[in-house]
């Protein structure tokens, strides 16, 4: 889900204005890109942003690790339908 207006004035984490830049970008992302963005967005109080960046992916299960540094939108598989006998 997007970044909406109402929740950029109250206090948002690391980990879901990335996850938003990645969703809004629908690919994959290597890790300074998505840094780059954030930065536009919020502002990281680390000498390290990337670094920062790149943690909080790591601990959110909605995004997936696809290359060394490059994240996406973790893709939501539903269970495979039932069959019915007949």
């Amino acid at each position: 889900m997007p970044v909406t207006q109402k929740q950029r004035t109250t206090r948002l984490s690391i980990r879901e204005v990335a996850y938003s830049v990645l969703f809004e970008a629908k690919v994959a992302l290597h890790v300074q890109e998505i840094t780059a963005r954030v930065l536009q967005r919020f502002e990281i109080r680390s000498r390290t942003p990337a670094n920062s960046v790149n943690n909080a992916l790591q601990k959110d299960p909605r995004v997936e690790r696809v290359g060394r540094g490059v994240f996406q939108v973790r893709v939501q598989t539903r269970p495979a339908a039932r069959r019915t006998a007949g």
